[in-house]
């Protein structure tokens, strides 16, 4: 019985920190991307000035 509360919380553990790892990727995938499209949306509105000139 006490191997089983033990195994039990183990894969709640692992089930828990599955979770909290995805939603962190998640949250640093979404950051990186909204860096590197915001540098690309100013160059490209830069040069788009630039050439208007």
């Amino acid at each position: 019985m006490d191997n089983m509360i033990s195994l039990g919380l183990q894969a709640s553990l692992y089930g828990l920190a599955g979770v909290f790892l995805v939603l962190i990727l998640f949250y640093v995938m979404t950051k990186a991307m909204m860096v590197f499209f915001e540098n690309r949306q100013n160059n490209s509105s830069s040069n788009n000035q630039s050439s208007k000139s």
